[in-house]
């Protein structure tokens, strides 16, 4: 669908009297006709479509296009199936270009495009082809809905005939076509056609708070937004598409569990108690299958950590983990399912807008914007206090404590980030995210070894192939301590840059400015 500058057809307009009105400047010679289908793929979340990448299938072939229809590499075979991962494709240039982008979510079909092309040749007086035309007709189908495309036509300009391809513009515009002048994009369109907006699938947080608003509001309107994506992603866990909708639901409930943590001051505590409960009920529930989750995605960066000759034995690792992970999520999808859920998300939605307006509540008063202030500069003091204190002797119980407040003071700065000095908060936050990678790093490598070190304790009875297992896995423990020092003799120069003075006035800055009101007590 590239080669030549598109043009919109009205849909009144009747392509034969089109050309027959370029009778007097030349002759019209058709070139033939070919039919196209294909069935557009992309991530739950739109990631190819975000990237500019457009990726199909035609018959047992797959394209990856650039937004404009230009091939980004040779087409590629695949499994015809409804769901699709990066793995799925052959070693190659088009599973190279798929990874970095969709990562691990699954790749669904979103609608099939077919339609037809007509090609024709403008002659001049000498009969030599000066200007080609290709009329495309495009119709859609996304599940039960059918839609149509508005038609176009690409106009090809041949080298040499620059002033018989003004000519035909002229035509065209005359007829009433207009110029798409950024380019035929048939994915935008189909999308347009079924009202579909990316960003409403997007787990990524953002919030819009009125500089004016009021605790009770700011708190309405953010744990509306984390209610919404736990939502957006139950079912897609329930369907087990791929293991990103739970990580987002999970993520979504951590969010609201540390928001009501941090503001526990600036909330009616009685009402807030119940929810805090049945939340961290959620984050237990659905933590076995996430835990197993992570480790099934690290089967092939596990094996590459072995020599060859010890990699065979992590296959019944595996294959338990896969046994457990069956039964694990039977047990979430009950949880889901139950009227517990169901009756915690209604309540929620329920509370959260009768919030601002609840009597005896005036901490729910204040203007957001003075209490985010304070609570800010006490956490952002209290990493630094923490930081500080941490030598090589220092227990590795405070780094997983200092990355327990890390977190919450990223959230913290994300919740409140649209009343403050946007370009500043996310340059503070690129900082942050250096000093989180590391303590998370250390953290994941911790947990990773007791888990491993619990597995291989309880390898019995002893077989062959239970002592290939237990050599692999004491490999791997091997292998993650290691690693898992190296990054521990990285902290102190990641949180030294994390802490220096530059930051430090760069959050000032971001502090910065007159509030109406005195600071408030956390």
């Amino acid at each position: 669908m590239n080669g030549g500058q598109p043009f919109l057809i009205p849909r009144q307009l009747d392509v034969a009297d089109l050309l027959a009105s370029t009778g007097e400047l030349f002759t019209v010679q058709e070139s033939g006709e070919e039919s196209f289908k294909g069935i557009y793929y992309d991530t739950f979340d739109w990631r190819l479509f975000a990237a500019d990448l457009r990726f199909s299938r035609r018959g047992r072939l797959y394209f990856l296009q650039n937004r404009l229809g230009d091939s980004l590499v040779e087409a590629g075979v695949g499994p015809r199936r409804k769901k699709l991962f990066w793995w799925d494709f052959p070693e190659g240039e088009l599973r190279n270009l798929l990874l970095p982008v969709v990562e691990q979510r699954a790749l669904l079909p979103q609608f099939t495009l077919a339609g037809r092309m007509r090609r024709v040749n403008l002659l001049n007086k000498d009969e030599k082809t000066v200007v080609r035309l290709v009329f495309q007709e495009i119709t859609g189908q996304a599940q039960e809905q059918r839609f149509i495309l508005e038609p176009i036509v690409l106009v090809e300009p041949l080298r040499g005939y620059e002033k018989q391809l003004q000519q035909v513009r002229r035509l065209l515009e005359d007829a009433g076509l207009s110029e798409i002048t950024d380019g035929y994009d048939p994915v935008a369109m189909a999308q347009t056609a079924l009202s579909i907006d990316p960003r409403d699938t997007s787990s990524k947080f953002s919030v819009e708070l009125a500089y004016g608003e009021t605790v009770a509001e700011a708190v309405r309107d953010i744990c509306l937004h984390l209610r919404s994506t736990m939502l957006l992603n139950v079912s897609g866990t329930l369907e087990d598409i791929d293991s990103e909708f739970l990580h987002d639901l999970r993520v979504s409930v951590r969010r609201t569990r540390s928001l009501l943590s941090l503001m526990k001051k600036q909330l009616p505590v009685e009402g807030v108690k119940h929810f805090q409960a049945e939340f961290k009920w959620l984050g237990n529930v659905t933590g076995p299958v996430r835990d197993l989750d992570v480790y099934l995605l690290k089967e092939q960066e596990y094996r590459d950590l072995l020599p060859e000759e010890l990699q065979a034995g992590l296959t019944l690792f595996f294959k338990d983990l896969s046994r457990r992970r069956k039964r694990a999520l039977k047990k979430l999808r009950v949880h889901l399912r139950s009227a517990r859920f169901i009756k915690l998300l209604q309540n929620w939605e329920v509370f959260l807008r009768g919030l601002p307006e609840q009597p005896d509540y005036p901490q729910g008063k204040r203007r957001c914007r003075s209490v985010a202030d304070a609570i800010i500069s006490k956490r952002m003091n209290r990493i630094l206090r923490q930081g500080q204190a941490i030598t090589a002797e220092t227990p590795d119980e405070m780094l997983h404590e200092l990355r327990i407040e890390g977190k919450k003071f990223r959230y913290l700065l994300e919740f409140f980030r649209s009343l403050f000095e946007r370009d500043a908060v996310d340059e503070y936050l690129k900082h942050m995210k250096k000093l989180q990678n590391t303590l998370g790093d250390f953290n994941d490598l911790a947990v990773q070894k007791d888990m491993l070190s619990r597995q291989l304790q309880n390898l019995e009875p002893i077989t062959r192939t239970r002592l290939a297992t237990a050599a692999a896995l004491g490999g791997l423990i091997v292998q993650l301590h290691t690693h898992q020092r190296q990054v521990r003799g990285r902290f102190e120069e990641t949180f030294n840059a994390f802490a220096s003075e530059e930051n430090v006035q760069l959050m000032e800055k971001i502090l910065a400015g007159i509030d109406e009101e005195s600071s408030v007590e956390n």
